[in-house]
């Protein structure tokens, strides 16, 4: 783009949403291993399901698949079929998507008012952090939901069509601080709840993603349970 018109646009937009936007076009990099892209599989089942395949017989299959058409045929050449693995047979195909889900923990604690190097704010930076993930999320027809919190969690939103994510959007761009405490442990174990009382089907894990500026006391044992292996949960 023509820097001079980007110059004069950004001249119009309030410092405030500048801010947020200058730290969400920063976001990338820092979360990459984040996966946020809904992934397609087909997989074979014993049962009728989507589509049907036509392939050649092989170890996995059974005599039951075989084609009509080969089975009809004399013996003599049926089995001189079978053992050039020429015999054909019919796979039922189903077809399921996995689908990646995001959970955002925003602190909003009053410390989260104070300027970074760069004149933004802590919550600033949240903001713009939560505004790229979302936008990435959405395109990737990924899960994707947000809980502020400060010494207690707030209200859950969850963002699974347009009209929510603009409503996201607007609130993010007017975000700002509580004067409030940290309490990660309560914010952690409430999003864990959250997403066990979600639909999660196909969902193959949950990422949490923590976002805070602060301190609090934390239960190791209890960590240790909410995120052990067989959780399909990962923070």
């Amino acid at each position: 783009p023509n820097p001079d018109l980007v110059r004069e646009i950004a001249r119009t937009v309030q410092p405030h949403l500048l801010r947020v936007l200058s730290a969400a076009s920063q976001t990338q990099r820092q979360f990459e291993d984040l996966e946020l892209t809904a992934k397609k599989e087909r997989k074979v089942v014993p049962y009728v399901a989507d589509e049907i395949n036509l392939t050649r017989l092989g170890p996995e299959h059974d005599f039951s698949q075989i084609m009509p058409e080969d089975l009809a045929m004399g013996d003599d050449v049926f089995f001189a079929n079978f053992v050039q693995g020429d015999l054909s047979v019919i796979e039922n195909v189903e077809l399921t998507k996995e689908t990646p889900s995001l959970y955002v923990l925003i602190d909003l604690s009053g410390s989260t008012d104070y300027e970074k190097s760069n004149g933004a704010t802590r919550v600033q930076w949240e903001a713009g952090v939560t505004l790229k993930l979302m936008l990435r999320a959405l395109a990737g027809q990924a899960k994707f939901s947000v809980r502020f919190f400060g010494d207690t969690p707030y209200e859950l939103v969850k963002v699974e069509s347009e009209a929510q994510a603009q409503q996201m959007i607007d609130m993010l761009l007017r975000l700002n601080h509580r004067n409030s405490g940290t309490d990660i442990m309560a914010a952690l174990e409430q999003a864990v709840k959250d997403i066990g009382e979600q639909d999660n089907t196909n969902v193959e894990y949950s990422d949490i993603l923590l976002v805070s500026d602060g301190e609090s006391p934390l239960d190791e044992y209890r960590l240790e349970q909410l995120f052990n292996p067989d959780s399909k949960l990962r923070l």
